[in-house]
C-alpha cells in the first residue's frame, strides 16, 4: 500500500498545494511511465523547482545485485536535472564517474536520508555543472528489502532535516520503488512461474493471480495486508469476494466474455484502471489495478498488481478542497464572510443582463457606517472589526431573503435587491438604517453608529449600465447623503455624477496644492479690549489657486474633511503657524511673542499620534508652548469623552492652551466645561451681531461672557464689526475680541506693519465688509 503522506494544517495554503501537486505528479510518473529513468527525470525536475535546489541526478544499482551488503555497487546515470535549460535533454544510461562516496554511498548503505553533506564534484566527464563548495542531499529509493536507487541533489543553502520535506521525499521515493517492483514483476512473470512466485512473495504491493475461471491461485503478503485475508483463506476463493456485491455481476460477465476470447470487452488486460475493493472487515477502499495475462503449460492465468490508492485519492480530495477554499476566499470577505466586491460585480452583471432581457427592475444600495473611523481610531481595530461583523449580521437579518449583501471594503457595504425597483429600495434602506441605528455593545461598551445610504435602480426601457457604473452610481448617492448629514438616504440622479467628477478634480488639485506649496497662512489679530493691544493672532489658511486666485477656507476645507486631506493640511498649518510664532517670539516689537491660535479639525484630534505631532512642531520650531492656542469645537468634546479628556490633559502638560471655538452654537454643556481642561471660550459671531441692539439681543453673549468669568476662563468675542459692539463688550467686561472692526486676516508682511504700532485704534470707523 502507499506510504502515507499527510499535509500539516498549519502549513501555508500555497505550500500545502505545492506538496500535493509534487506528490501527485510523482505517483503519476511511477504509475504510467515504462522505466525508472523516465520517471526519475520528471521527479528530479519537480523537486528542484519545488525546493530551489539547482541540480539533481539519479544513481541506480548495478544488475545483477552484488553479493555483499558492504558494496553499494551504485552507478551514476545521465538522468539529471541541470540548472540551465540550454544544456539540452538528458538520456538514460550510465556515465563514467569516480567510485561512489559521500552522501550517495551513505544513503544507499544506511537506507536513511542524508542532509547537507559536503558535495563531491560532479566531474567534467558528466558535462554537468560543478557543485564544488555546495551541499549534497541524498534520498534512498527502496524496493522490498533493498535500496535500488538514490536521488542526489545539490544546493547552496545550509542543510536541515525539515520534517515536512523529509516525509514528502520519502513518499516520492516510495513511488519510484514501486515502479521498480512493478517492472521486476512484469519482467519475471514473462519468464517463468518460479520468478512469478519469488516476486509475489517479496513485493510490497498486493499481487493476486487467478485462473481463467476467476479462482484465486496465488495471494502474496502485500495482498494479505491490503485485503485482510491470509493466503490460506484466499486461495481457492473467487475473485468476487474481494469486491463489493454491486460489482460482482459485471465481473462475472467480464470473465464469461474472456472465456469466449473477447478479452478486450471484458477483462482489462494491459491497462491500468481504478476500482473499488472490499476488505475482509467490510470496509470499501479504492485500488489501482494493473492486469496482465500469462500462460503456464498452456493454461491461462491473470495476475493483478493492486495498489491501495486511498491516500492518493485523499490527497486529491484535499487538493480539490484547498482549491475550492482558495476560490472561496478570493470571492468572499475574510472578516465578515460576505461576498466581496469581485463577487458582487459578477452577480450584478448577471442581474443587469437578466433585467434587460426580461424587462424587470433592479436596485442597488451602497451603505457607509457613519463615525466608524472614529471608533477604529479611538478604541482600536479589534473593536472596529467586531463592530463590522455585528453590522454584517444585522444587515443579513434585516433584509429580505435573496438580497445579496457584500462588503466592499472598510465600512462600506452594498445590497443588491433583485428583483426590486425604487419602492423596494426605499423599504430596504429603511430596514438597513433601523438595524444599524440600534446601539452596538462591543467589549462591554455601547457604541452609537448610523448608516448613510445611497441607492440607484434600473427600470424597463432605461438602458443597461455596466456593473461598475451601477455600483459607482450608488456610491455617489451615498456620498451625497453623507455630506448632507449622518444617517440619511439619497437617491441617485445624473447631476450627482457631475458633482462627483468636480469633487474628484478638486481633490486632485488640493493634493497638488499640498505638495507644491500653494497654501498660505493669513493671520487675524486678537485684541485686548481694555487697551487695544494686539495680544495674539488666529492662523487662517488660504489657497493660492493657480487659476482661481486666493480661495478662502469655505471653498476647500469641507472637501479636505471629506477626503481625509484635512489631516496633512492641518499638520502643515500647525508647523507653519509654530514657525511664524517662533519668528515673532524673536521680534523685539512683539514684546516676547504673540499667542497664535490654530484651528483643529475633528479628524486631526482623533488621530492617536496627534499630541505627539503638536509636540514635534513646537520642538522643531522653538515656539514657546505657552503661546500656542489650539481651537477645537464643542462637537469634539462630545465625541469620546475619555479619549478627549486624556488628550486635553496631554496638551496641558505640554504647556499649550485650549480654546472652544464658536461656543454657544453646539451643546454648550456646563458639565464638560467643568470636566475638561479648557482655557478660553470664543463667543460665536452670531451672538456678537446683536450684542449692541438691546437687552434681549445681547442676552446670550452676556451669559457666555459671565459663564467664562465664573469658570475663570478667558472670553474672546468673534466677528466684531462696529464701535457699538466694542463699547458693549467692554461694559460686559469681555477681555478680548477679534473681527473686521480691528483688522481682516492678512499676510505676515501686512501684519508686521500693524504689529509695529503694538495696538489698534478701538474707535475705528465701522467695518463695511
Amino acid at each position: 500500500m502507499d506510504r502515507p503522506f499527510s499535509v500539516a494544517v498549519d502549513q501555508p495554503v500555497d505550500e500545502q498545494l505545492a506538496h500535493l501537486r509534487l506528490l501527485g505528479r510523482a505517483a503519476a510518473a511511477a504509475n504510467d511511465l515504462p522505466s525508472l529513468e523516465q520517471a526519475a527525470h520528471l521527479v528530479l525536475e519537480d523537486v528542484c523547482q519545488h525546493t530551489g535546489w539547482p541540480a539533481g541526478r539519479l544513481w541506480t544499482r548495478s544488475r545483477p545485485l552484488p553479493a555483499g551488503p558492504d558494496s553499494p555497487a551504485l552507478v551514476c546515470t545521465s538522468v539529471t536535472y541541470p540548472d540551465h535549460a540550454s544544456r539540452g535533454p538528458v538520456r538514460p544510461g550510465a556515465v563514467a564517474v569516480p567510485p561512489v562516496t559521500g552522501a550517495v554511498a551513505e544513503a544507499a548503505s544506511s537506507r536513511r536520508v542524508v542532509w547537507g553533506a559536503k558535495a563531491e564534484s560532479w566531474g567534467p566527464s558528466t558535462g554537468q555543472p560543478d557543485a564544488d563548495a555546495g551541499l549534497a542531499f541524498a534520498f534512498p529509493v527502496p524496493a522490498g528489502d533493498e535500496v535500488v536507487a538514490v536521488l542526489e541533489f545539490y544546493g547552496h543553502q545550509p542543510g536541515g532535516a525539515e520534517e515536512g520535506l523529509t516525509e514528502l521525499m520519502g513518499t516520492v521515493c516510495h513511488h519510484l520503488g514501486r515502479l521498480v517492483e512493478r517492472l521486476d514483476v512484469e519482467a519475471q512473470l514473462r519468464h517463468s512461474e518460479r520468478w512469478h512466485r519469488l516476486v509475489m512473495g517479496s513485493a510490497l504491493d498486493a499481487i493476486i493471480t487467478s485462473d481463467a475461471q476467476g479462482v484465486i491461485v496465488a495471494f502474496n503478503a502485500g495482498a494479505e495486508r491490503a485485503f485482510g485475508y491470509t493466503e490460506a483463506e484466499a486461495v481457492g476463493q473467487p475473485l468476487s469476494c474481494l469486491m463489493p456485491s454491486r460489482f460482482r455481476e459485471a465481473h462475472a460477465v467480464g470473465l464469461a466474455r474472456a472465456s469466449r476470447g473477447a478479452n478486450g470487452d471484458g477483462v482489462l488486460v494491459g491497462r491500468t484502471t481504478e476500482l473499488t475493493a472490499l476488505h475482509r472487515d467490510g470496509e470499501e477502499f479504492q485500488i489501482e489495478l494493473a492486469l496482465s495475462e500469462w500462460t503456464v503449460d498452456g493454461e491461462l492465468f491473470y495476475t493483478g498488481v493492486v495498489r491501495d490508492i486511498t491516500e492518493r485519492r485523499q490527497a486529491e480530495e484535499d487538493r480539490s478542497r484547498f482549491d475550492h477554499q482558495l476560490a472561496s476566499r478570493s470571492l468572499h470577505d475574510a472578516l465578515t464572510s460576505l461576498p466581496n466586491r469581485a463577487l458582487l460585480l459578477d452577480r450584478l452583471e448577471q442581474a443587469l443582463a437578466r433585467a434587460a432581457r426580461e424587462g424587470t427592475e433592479l436596485a442597488l444600495l451602497s451603505v457607509n457606517l457613519d463615525r466608524f473611523k472614529a471608533v477604529n481610531d479611538s478604541y482600536g481595530h479589534h473593536i472596529g472589526d467586531e463592530l463590522l461583523v455585528t453590522a454584517a449580521r444585522r444587515l443579513e437579518a434585516a433584509v429580505a431573503a435573496g438580497t445579496t449583501i457584500a462588503r466592499i471594503g472598510g465600512d462600506e457595504f452594498a445590497l443588491l435587491v433583485d428583483p426590486g425597483g425604487p419602492e423596494e429600495a426605499r423599504l430596504t434602506a429603511e430596514q438597513v438604517s433601523a438595524a444599524i441605528a440600534e446601539p452596538f455593545v462591543v467589549d462591554a461598551m455601547e457604541l452609537l453608529v448610523t448608516a448613510s445610504v445611497g441607492m440607484t435602480s434600473v427600470t424597463p426601457g432605461q438602458g443597461r449600465p455596466s456593473a461598475d457604473q451601477f455600483l459607482r452610481d450608488a456610491e455617489i448617492a451615498r456620498e451625497h447623503s453623507r455630506r448632507r448629514g449622518p444617517g440619511l438616504t439619497a437617491v441617485y440622479d445624473s447631476n450627482m455624477r457631475a458633482g462627483a467628477r468636480a469633487r474628484r478634480t478638486a481633490e486632485h488639485e488640493l493634493r497638488v496644492a499640498l505638495q507644491e506649496g500653494q497654501l498660505v497662512l493669513h493671520y487675524q489679530p486678537i485684541v485686548e479690549l481694555a487697551s487695544g493691544s494686539i495680544v495674539g493672532v488666529e492662523a487662517l489658511v488660504r489657497w493660492e489657486h493657480p487659476e482661481r486666485g486666493l480661495l478662502p477656507p469655505r471653498d476647500f476645507v469641507g472637501l479636505a474633511e471629506e477626503t481625509g486631506l484635512i489631516v496633512p493640511l492641518g499638520r502643515w498649518v500647525l508647523d507653519e503657524a509654530c514657525r511664524q510664532g517662533a519668528a515673532w517670539q524673536r521680534n523685539p516689537t512683539c514684546s516676547g511673542g504673540l499667542r497664535v491660535s490654530v484651528n483643529v479639525s475633528a479628524r486631526q484630534f482623533q488621530q492617536p499620534q496627534w499630541v505627539d505631532e503638536v509636540a514635534a512642531s513646537l520642538l522643531a520650531s522653538g515656539f514657546n508652548p505657552a503661546l500656542l492656542v489650539l481651537e477645537i469645537t464643542e462637537s469634539i468634546l462630545m465625541e469620546d469623552t475619555e479619549t478627549t479628556s486624556h488628550r486635553l490633559v496631554e496638551l496641558r502638560e505640554l504647556g499649550s492652551r485650549v480654546a472652544i471655538d464658536d461656543f454657544g452654537t453646539g451643546y454648550s454643556s456646563l458639565g464638560y466645561l467643568r470636566r475638561f481642561p479648557v482655557d478660553i471660550l470664543k463667543v460665536d459671531k452670531s451672538f456678537i451681531d446683536g450684542v449692541a441692539e438691546g437687552p434681549h439681543e445681547s442676552a446670550l453673549a452676556r451669559a457666555v461672557i459671565k459663564l467664562a468669568a465664573t469658570l475663570h476662563l478667558d472670553a474672546v468675542a468673534e466677528g466684531v464689526t462696529t464701535r457699538r459692539q466694542v463699547a458693549t463688550l467692554r461694559r460686559l467686561r469681555c477681555r478680548f475680541a477679534q473681527g473686521y472692526h480691528f483688522a481682516r486676516p492678512q499676510p505676515v508682511a501686512d501684519l508686521d506693519a500693524l504689529l509695529a504700532h503694538q495696538a489698534v485704534d478701538l474707535e475705528l470707523s465701522d467695518a463695511t465688509g
